[in-house]
């Protein structure tokens, strides 16, 4: 008897080294499967992030594929498709570790049934040997190892063995089309804030305030470049250089407004259309394009006058 628990002990151990061995792989997959997720996801949300900023500055990509050329993109890209290849071998170790486990439970069953057979057996006899108590509570350990979890497992090997394996490959088939829906998003924001900004933009008393703005200007450029002229005309040379300056510097401020909301205009016309005011927008934009068509002309023809 003493013979038989020796081996029976013997092979539990074995057994509990292989334990030790598929839970430790299975946890630091586990934090390495965390840690890569963390990074994917950065990359993802970078990606993104960049390709609206591309978008403010006039970039009109939808795709993953348009924005490839950047940069940043391309790092953010590189990153993503490291992690999904760190992935990938992750998944393959994790399916190593399942399996392992199964053959344990396997194992564990086995064994505890033997030992229950050798109990069985011995209790039989006429004399059961002294070593029989030492079986009894071995087998017990034996199927408790089957059903306790803590220390190193995370779930029971009874739980594990009798579920369902790890999926591998979904992550990676799941990605990259996140990564397009977040590039949409991003466009979306970007629309959206457009709209936002240009509904603020165009409220009649900010419009009348810049509308206002331009006129001063237009009006001191105008000024500006006669008075060029007549100093020209009147051999102040010097005097006109310094007027047909100040007409161009007015005339630049003043032409910054009308570009803003000439531009926003356009960008944002089929919103804008929507708008009850829209008439009164239309001739605002309509008439600071009038006069800043009107200033320039007039302070073009003092610049190729004084010379």
């Amino acid at each position: 008897m003493a013979v038989e628990l020796k081996k029976f002990q013997a092979e539990f151990t074995q057994i509990k080294q292989a334990i030790a061995s598929a839970f430790g792989d299975r946890k630091t997959v586990g934090d390495s499967e965390g840690n890569t997720r963390k990074l994917l996801d950065g990359a993802r949300l970078a990606i993104g992030d960049r390709a609206g900023e591309l978008r403010q500055q006039g970039h009109q990509g939808k795709t993953l594929a348009d924005f490839a050329s950047d940069p940043e993109i391309k790092k953010a890209v590189d990153v993503a498709r490291t992690s999904l290849a760190n992935y990938k071998a992750m998944e393959a170790r994790k399916l190593k570790a399942h399996a392992a486990i199964k053959q344990i439970h396997a194992d564990l069953l086995d064994l505890a049934r033997r030992m229950d057979a050798e109990i069985a057996d011995r209790k039989k006899k006429l004399f059961e040997p002294k070593s029989l108590p030492d079986m009894v509570k071995l087998a017990k350990q034996v199927r408790d190892e089957i059903g306790e979890d803590g220390g190193l497992k995370d779930e029971t090997i009874q739980s594990i063995a009798t579920g369902p394996a790890p999926k591998a490959g979904s992550v990676e088939a799941a990605y990259w089309p996140a990564v397009e829906l977040e590039l949409k998003k991003s466009d979306a924001l970007r629309a959206n804030a457009s709209e936002v900004e240009s509904a603020e933009k165009f409220k009649p008393r900010l419009m009348k305030l810049r509308w206002d703005k331009a006129q001063s200007l237009g009006k001191e450029a105008e000024t500006a470049a006669v008075d060029a002229v007549a100093k020209f005309k009147a051999r102040d040379v010097p005097g006109a250089k310094a007027q047909v300056k100040l007409a161009a510097d007015k005339a630049i401020e003043m032409n910054k407004i009308v570009d803003d909301y000439s531009q926003a205009y356009i960008k944002n016309k089929s919103f804008l259309q929507q708008n009850p005011d829209h008439d009164t927008i239309f001739k605002c934009v309509s008439g600071l394009t009038s006069l800043a068509n009107r200033i320039l002309k007039t302070v073009q023809t003092a610049q190729s006058t004084v010379k």
